[in-house]
């Protein structure tokens, strides 16, 4: 009995080191052991990679969405021995779980899977509690700005979307359109104070101001007259005198669009373009050549928790994710990867005309942006 029982203590010991090794480090240590950040090798040994997540046995992810518990059951079966504990967490809920987490030092998550890149950086990075990591045979085929300053595990995209049942052709071409009366009350969209897409699309629009003065010279063929700071804040008040707020979030702004008859349309995301084929349940479609962008594109990001137990097994689940993951779990999403063809009818989000925003310009903007939005909503 009294050798079991030291057996059985060795074995919890065992266990209980990688742990107590990751309080004890520094985040330049555990970087260092960890091999990423600035220690990342310029050729990864994926062989010894899955050993190494062998021994740890283990890898704890936090999501942003309830597909990732399926996803948990798909890298078990392709890689048994390693245990996925995966929680499925609402952004903003799962974003303070790991600040107050690693404050405290506990530091449970070996991964995190969410969007609110401006949050991830004035929350997370600031007390250097995650950092980026791209498998480095991902490199050549993720663009830049799909891994920086954070990886993109997959995208989104938001734009206007009409009804094409009732339109042989988009029933429009400029986003000025919708500022003129034809338009007014024939718009939805949700409030960027509750639609993380919706804000996004707002700095979006700010950004990209000198296009949308472009844009405006270009329908209404002269300069705009500005009563706001730029062409894009001049946009945003024009629309809002037109357009309603929608309810039911995502899905309600595609069931709105497939319910109409005549002009109209609304903010719909990409990720629910794959029910528009025939028997789905929505319809809708957007304007590929509008002007100036057809919307706005993000991405869910993928980061690693600095400290964790278990950084191999997180290296593996995040290639994974990537890879045959992606395929087997989150494919209606477009893959940041120029080498994956998407299921039809979803098309490379690189290869269409959408924005994306700078990080530091909404971090610097976006609260008088939703400032802005508010006061004319």
């Amino acid at each position: 009995m009294r050798f079991r029982a030291l057996t059985v203590l060795a074995l919890l010991l065992a266990f209980a080191m990688p742990l107590a090794l990751a309080q004890t480090e520094t985040v330049d240590e555990w970087m260092q052991r960890a091999e990423v950040g600035p220690y990342q090798p310029e050729v990864e040994d994926w062989d010894r990679i899955e050993e190494l997540a062998r021994e740890e046995g283990k890898v704890i992810v936090y999501s942003a969405t309830p597909l990732i518990l399926d996803a948990a059951a798909g890298f078990m079966e392709r890689y048994p021995g390693i245990e996925v504990e995966a929680f499925d967490v609402r952004a903003l809920d799962m974003l303070e779980k790991v600040r107050r987490e690693y404050e405290a030092g506990i530091y449970n998550a070996d991964v995190i899977n969410v969007g609110s890149p401006e949050i991830i950086r004035q929350s997370l990075e600031e007390i250097d509690a995650v950092v980026n990591y791209v498998p480095r045979d991902m490199m050549d085929v993720i663009p830049e700005q799909f891994r920086e300053p954070y990886l993109f595990q997959r995208m989104n995209a938001i734009g206007w979307a009409y009804n094409p049942d009732h339109h042989e052709e988009p029933p429009f071409s400029n986003w000025w359109e919708l500022t003129e009366p034809e338009w007014r009350g024939r718009i939805v969209h949700d409030s960027p104070a509750r639609s993380f897409s919706t804000l996004q699309f707002a700095i979006a629009v700010v950004q990209h101001a000198d296009e949308f003065a472009a844009a405006y010279e270009r329908h209404f063929g002269q300069p705009i007259e500005l009563t706001t700071p730029n062409a894009g804040y001049e946009y945003l008040k024009r629309l809002l005198e037109n357009s309603v707020i929608g309810s039911g979030g995502s899905t309600g702004m595609a069931q709105a669009v497939t319910d109409s008859t005549g002009n109209f349309t609304a903010l719909v995301v990409y990720s629910l373009y794959g029910q528009t084929v025939e028997g789905g349940q929505y319809r809708f479609e957007y304007n590929r050549d509008m002007d100036p962008a057809m919307g706005l594109a993000w991405g869910e990001n993928q980061l690693l928790v600095t400290r964790s137990a278990h950084p191999n097994a997180a290296k593996l689940l995040t290639r994974w994710m990537l890879d045959e993951g992606y395929f087997a779990h989150f494919s209606r999403n477009p893959s940041p990867r120029t080498d994956v063809e998407p299921v039809p009818p979803y098309e490379k989000l690189g290869e269409m005309n959408w924005w994306t925003v700078d990080l530091d310009f909404a971090i610097d903007e976006g609260s008088d942006i939703l400032d802005f939005w508010m006061t004319y909503q």
